[in-house]
């Protein structure tokens, strides 16, 4: 071979060799392609309420359903039923067992085959296991048991599709003394910008997904009915906050002859136009409707705003956006729930809002007082404030959340005031929280801990759900481990048999003794309505247990002391960091201050300063807690609906024409909110030395969306045009609208000093020109010569200087031709001439 060929060859191996080595390690280095029959999943679920999840003397049947999602079908369908008879008597072997790590080999003891699972389709199973293939006959046991199916009717690793750890129960025994098992389960708002929105169709939708029928709440407590737990319940829930309108409510509807509505203020006058000093571009009539506002007024409410008469919401919350606080819910739960129009006077068709959030807290309220025996409802403070945070950057927001009573309607149900605060909680913080209850003038909470926050050396934690905490109404001590599976989300027949494993091992730790544990669901948990339900009436039904009335328990509770810091261990829930940040807190009370100074100027504000500022509160709940941009989204709406609600009280940008040295100019300033307001001061500031102001206005009132002209007196200083800046302030000199909102005005200044002689100057000159030109087109004046003249006068000729005298003349007689002048010639001349001297006739 040539020495050339021989090189290249060996080059060309190494080079493949180099290729296959790199493909090798990418391949083990690169996630491989999913491919197309491991694109999905195949689920198996068990069904806690169709299977026997404890063993008895006729076996066991374990029914579920295979749903194939995986992308191709399954041809021959098998599930197998494994169990094995080591006992998991402790926490740690079961969750062993469930991680996969105890090495427990579970032989098949039933099977069933399900056949064709078409992809996409999902198959029911039942496998019933014989009591002969269960020989172990323990009193009280756990035992591994495991589900799988199969592809065929062998267990093999490639036939294998999926496969569930669960555990079997076995009882044989009674039990004298049950495990007592108490539930807690919040109902809260979600973390939803849109149901803190203004007024409309978007915050409609969004409290209907938040309480309606088809709710997270509704379903809860459908789905809980006759289940024995105690609800933790946010108040908001049934007196929603007021929506952050561009407008205030109108005023209750009253009789002419009653009406305490201001007549226009002194200042003000009926027109803009018709003054002797000054016009404007504009003429507008003082104290009318204006255009374009009356929207807002189209909706007359029958009762006050701040009207008692609803069950489900205080007066000092009621608004036109939660109608269920204007009305009763009988009223509510019958009235219409679609907006109705209505003509605005001007040709616009004006929006009614609608009742929905009225009937929607109608019907839970009604929910809720149909309640069972067995269940027990703990109200929250007002918007389920986050307690931990606000002791820190905010007790005042605190105190106030704190302070809100309770309505008669959900006083009637429960009195009873829970808190179940966030992240870690000790001696310290504890004693923090219930003081600011106490101060806030209400009655000790029940708190809400892990277990592990209260000192356990006497044992005492360790076997009771709920016990007696100085300075509170009692202390609900759950189970964190227990909680989070069972707010897991995970498939209710796998949660359900954990649960009723866990609680047979913890029942062995001490059998015979008064035990109880309390389980708390998480505000985020993620397990359906449906699927809790099947878990806490699974593990009620149990041997061994027994429910937990946390009511009746508080008087009876031990008493445990909380530690100074909670022992270690795994929380639940997480708390997420909280998103009230110091400046969102700097811009709620910027916020609450504009509310107050709109309200300082609206007549009969009460209602609505209180409802607003209660609406701007809801910045400090605890389901904001990782949630920060839907909190910051809630800060800006209501920002942005302040902002436009202040500039409803405006002055209205005009050009105005000032033609005298001193006198009244005129402004008009609008009113179009849908109540009346008092006590508006206007103030008007020249930018430059033209204008000078010589007093400002006095206050004015102004009728529910009206207009009214403004006079102030002002001196002309020089001619030309002058911005004039016009800002409006309530009492105290607070501006409204903020310091830096103005509105111009043009004001054209035309002193009397000044174009009078212009006028006078070009009137004059305009008459000495046209004399001119007369005198021009007519020529120089000529003497009249008479025909009979042959040449010029003598000089020595005398020339009348004045006309004859009427007397001198001689009388003339009419009949004698030579007195006729137009026969002699007489008047031909106007010059006379005179006789000769004597020495001179012939």
């Amino acid at each position: 071979m040539h020495p050339r060929t021989s090189a290249r060859t060996r080059l060309a191996r190494t080079t493949s060799l180099l290729v296959a080595f790199c493909v090798a390690v990418l391949g083990l280095w690169l996630p491989s392609a999913p491919s197309a029959k491991g694109a999905g999943t195949v689920t198996l679920s068990i069904d806690p309420a169709a299977s026997s999840l404890t063993a008895d003397s006729t076996g066991a049947e374990v029914v579920g359903t295979i749903t194939n999602d995986s992308g191709h079908a399954i041809g021959n369908g098998t599930v197998h039923v494994g169990v094995a008879g080591t006992v998991l008597d402790t926490a740690n072997a079961l969750q062993r067992w469930t991680q996969g790590r105890s090495g427990i080999s579970t032989p098949t003891v039933a099977s069933a085959s399900i056949g064709a699972v078409p992809d996409g389709a999902a198959r029911p199973f039942r496998v019933q296991i014989p009591a002969a293939k269960l020989p172990w006959k323990y009193q009280l046991a756990a035992l591994p048991m495991t589900v799988t199916l199969t592809e065929g009717g062998s267990i093999t690793s490639a036939a294998t599709l999926q496969q569930v750890r669960t555990t079997l129960q076995m009882q044989t025994g009674a039990v004298t003394t049950p495990l007592r098992i108490g539930w807690v389960v919040p109902l809260t708002l979600p973390a939803d910008p849109a149901l803190f929105g203004p007024s409309g169709t978007a915050r409609d939708e969004a409290w209907n997904r938040a309480i309606g029928s088809g709710s997270r709440v509704q379903q809860l407590i459908d789905s809980l009915a006759g289940q024995q737990v105690t609800w933790l319940i946010d108040p908001m829930l049934l007196d929603p906050p007021v929506g952050a309108d561009e407008n205030v409510p109108a005023a209750r509807i009253e009789d002419p002859a009653t009406s305490t509505e201001p007549a226009p203020s002194p200042s003000t006058s009926e027109s803009t136009s018709g003054s002797a000093t000054g016009s404007t571009s504009s003429s507008t009539t003082g104290t009318t409707p204006s255009s374009g506002t009356s929207s807002s007024t189209s909706a007359p409410s029958s009762t006050s705003p701040s009207s008692t008469s609803s069950p489900a919401s205080p007066s000092s919350t009621s608004s036109p956006a939660s109608p269920s606080s204007t009305t009763s819910p009988s009223d509510t739960a019958t009235s219409s729930t679609t907006s109705e129009t209505t003509d605005g006077g001007d040709g616009t068709s004006d929006q009614i809002p609608s009742d929905t959030v009225g009937v929607l807290v109608t019907e839970l309220l009604s929910k809720l007082r149909s309640l069972g025996t067995g269940q027990q409802v703990w109200w929250t403070a007002y918007d389920d404030p986050d307690v931990t945070t606000l002791l820190d950057r905010d007790r005042a927001l605190l105190q106030r959340d704190l302070s809100r009573p309770l309505p008669p309607a959900l006083s009637a149900i429960s009195t009873t005031r829970a808190v179940w605060p966030s992240g870690e909680v000790g001696a310290t913080d504890l004693s923090r929280i219930t003081a600011a209850w106490t101060s806030a003038g209400q009655q000790a909470p029940v708190v809400v801990l892990p277990r592990r926050a209260v000192s356990t050396t006497t044992g005492t934690a360790a076997t009771t759900g709920i016990a007696r905490v100085s300075g509170t109404a009692g202390a609900v001590l759950y189970d964190e481990r227990l909680s989070s599976i069972a707010a897991a989300g995970d498939d209710p027949g796998v949660a359900s048999s954990r649960l009723l494993a866990e609680s047979i091992a913890i029942y062995q730790q001490s059998p015979g003794a008064q035990r109880s544990i309390s389980i708390a669901i998480g505000r985020d948990s993620t397990a359906t309505p449906q699927a809790l339900a099947a878990t806490v009436k699974a593990v009620s039904a149990a041997g061994w247990t027994s429910t937990l009335n946390h009511d009746a328990a508080r008087t009876t509770a031990p008493a445990v002391s909380l530690l100074p810091t909670p022992a270690k261990g795994t929380p639940y829930p997480q708390a997420s960091t909280s998103a009230l940040t110091p400046k969102l807190l700097q811009s709620l009370n910027r916020q609450r201050q504009r509310v107050e100074t709109i309200g300082s100027i609206l007549v009969d504000s009460d209602d609505v300063v209180s409802a607003r500022q209660r609406a701007l509160d809801v910045v400090g709940s605890t389901r904001w807690r990782g949630n920060a941009a839907a909190l910051r989204t809630v800060s800006s709406t209501n920002r942005t609906a302040l902002n436009a609600l202040s500039e409803k009280v405006n002055v209205n940008s005009s050009t105005v024409n000032f033609f005298a040295d001193s006198g009244r100019l005129a402004v008009t300033v609008i009113n179009d909110l849908n109540r009346p307001v008092h006590d508006v001061q206007l103030r008007l500031q020249p930018r430059r030395y033209l204008l000078r102001i010589e007093k400002q206005p006095e206050p004015i009132s102004l009728r529910a969306n009206s207009r009214s002209s403004v006079r102030t007196e002002v001196t002309a200083i020089s001619p030309g045009e002058v911005a004039v800046d016009a800002r409006l302030f309530a009492p105290g000199d607070v501006p409204l609208g903020g310091p830096d909102v103005a509105t111009q005005l043009r004001v054209n200044v035309r002193p009397t000093s000044t174009w009078i002689y212009w006028v006078l100057g070009i009137v004059g000159g305009l008459v000495l020109v046209v004399g001119l030109m007369r005198s021009l087109r007519r020529g120089p004046r000529r003497t009249t010569v008479g025909p009979d003249d042959a040449g010029p006068t003598p000089a020595d000729a005398i020339v009348a200087a004045a006309p004859a005298r009427e007397a001198d003349r001689p009388e003339l007689d009419p009949d004698d031709p030579e007195d006729d002048p137009a026969a002699t010639g007489a008047h031909d001349s106007p010059t006379t001439k005179a006789s000769p001297p004597d020495d001179e006739q012939p």
